[in-house]
């Protein structure tokens, strides 16, 4: 056997040198554009091929990839016009045409500008989008998914080519990062990464070792220790393969200082951080205004965000005050706004219906799927009190956008929220049910003047920090030391 594999090797080897010498001779016939504007000589085009198969979400990750569009396109038309700038964006939203995506996502995320990318962008259908579902892989999840990536990566550029594209930059801002061999090695494209979340860290590595049960380690292997160990070696396989593909890429950006730090764990590359875009807080409003006993929730309907934990917290205060909500706060409820990918995502709102009216609290519970902005706004100007489950949250601009609004937020004790958010004094950390509902009520219960002082220093704290205008200027001091 290790005499054919030995024969395979250099074989493999020359296949992706062909391929990727074939591709660089296309791409090289492609750069000139034909239409010269008027000008005298024909621009040269500079191709970016952005990865994002869910590009019609309604997520943080959709805000940041249409932030990056209009940010990529404005600077290229005032400080490039010698040059003609190309997005194809390969996504799987197959419903949907390229101007109804634009449409739609100005509208989600209020980015009036972003009609201006239309006439640069240009779509990449994938057909095989399916094959990056986690639910499509019950056991070895994430080989399996890595494997996904590579043939949905292929894929993509197959599709490309078929229409004319030849990127000389490969975006990814989804969270695929076993495209990073495919188009650095097959198609010699220059990988910039923007990373949200690592698909493996140590902490995941840890809790499979500490057979502690999660969402992501299940508690018929975190019961067993023959199967905790052999999942633990499988994560450290894993780790080591992830690691390979880091070192595919060219530049490397970040979300938060947490994902920072398990990235240069896992990588050993020194990122740069780019806070997310949460917006030009434009829905600010007076912070006198009266507000209503309201809890909002704004992420969307996976599992780690742990929407569940949140019912329970409208529970458990609901049992130990119940006099004094009655009497004091009889209009509270729990709003829980977010988006749906799919019909995972659709099951799990069913699923969390169905357990506030086992709770009993159902009339004290809405369900906001798929909102507009308008109805966010509505209510980010209504609610007094945010609320955010999602342990090891890497970010979470619904925190950055409830804070800006004047809302007090009350986060997990972890990740972004707890290394880069909430800051003393303009909001809340909370771990356990018990805490969760405490701090509801107390918020509740602070007098106004206190509470006004909280919402202004919380507002001040962000806007300052995470506004669109810091995620432009971070973003294009990165793209110009790559381009």
């Amino acid at each position: 056997m290790l005499w054919l594999l030995w024969l395979l090797l250099p074989t493999f080897a020359l296949y992706v040198w062909k391929k990727r010498n074939e591709y660089s001779r296309r791409r090289y016939c492609s750069v000139l554009d034909g239409t010269d504007d008027g000008d005298r000589l024909p621009k040269c085009i500079v191709t970016v091929g952005i990865f994002h198969p869910y590009a019609n979400g309604g997520g943080g990750g959709e805000r940041v990839l249409y932030c990056f569009l209009e940010s990529l396109i404005e600077h290229f038309l005032v400080n490039r016009s010698h040059q003609h700038l190309r997005i194809v964006l390969y996504t799987g939203d197959d419903r949907i045409d390229k101007h109804e995506l634009i449409q739609k996502a100005a509208s989600r995320f209020n980015l009036p500008q972003l009609n201006k990318v239309e006439q640069h962008l240009h779509l990449v259908i994938l057909r095989n989008r399916e094959l990056l579902e986690p639910s499509r892989y019950p056991r070895f999840t994430l080989l399996c998914q890595s494997i996904a990536h590579i043939r949905v990566a292929r894929h993509a550029f197959r599709q490309g080519e078929r229409a004319g594209y030849f990127p000389q930059y490969w975006v990814d801002t989804t969270g695929c990062p076993f495209s990073y061999p495919v188009a650095k090695y097959f198609y010699g494209c220059k990988v910039i990464a923007y990373v949200h979340y690592p698909m493996i860290s140590s902490d995941m590595t840890e809790r499979v070792r500490n057979r502690c049960a999660e969402f992501n380690n299940d508690a018929t292997i975190a019961n067993s220790s023959l199967r905790s160990n052999c999942k633990y070696a499988y994560y450290r396989m894993f780790s080591w393969i992830y690691y390979t593909a880091g070192c595919c890429t060219d530049r490397v950006m970040v979300n938060s200082t947490w994902t920072y730090e398990h990235i240069f764990h896992m990588w050993r590359i020194k990122a740069d951080i780019v806070y997310p875009p949460c917006g030009d807080m434009a829905y600010v409003t007076d912070n006198n205004i009266e507000r209503k006993p309201w809890i909002l929730s704004i992420s969307q309907f996976r599992p780690e965000k742990n929407q569940l934990l949140q019912l329970q917290a409208m529970r458990w205060l609901l049992r130990n005050y119940k006099d004094e909500i009655h009497q004091e706060f009889p209009t509270i409820k729990l709003v829980l706004l977010g988006s749906c990918r799919n019909e995972e995502d659709v099951n799990r709102v069913e699923m969390l219906k169905g357990k506030a009216k086992e709770y009993g609290i159902a009339e004290n519970v809405d369900f906001i799927v798929n909102a507009s902005f308008q109805k966010l706004t509505y209510y980010l100007q209504n609610c007094t009190v945010g609320i955010h489950t999602m342990c090891k949250e890497h970010f979470g601009i619904g925190i950055v956008e409830m804070m800006a609004a004047g809302l007090i937020v009350i986060a997990h004790n972890s990740g972004g929220p707890a290394f880069d958010i909430i800051q003393e004094g303009a909001g809340y950390l909370a771990d356990t049910v018990e805490e969760y509902g405490q701090h509801v009520y107390n918020i509740l219960r602070t007098p106004t003047l206190k509470l006004a002082e909280m919402q202004q220093l919380s507002a001040a704290s962000v806007k300052r920090r995470f506004s669109d205008a810091q995620f432009r200027q971070k973003l294009l001091a990165v793209w110009e030391s790559i381009i």
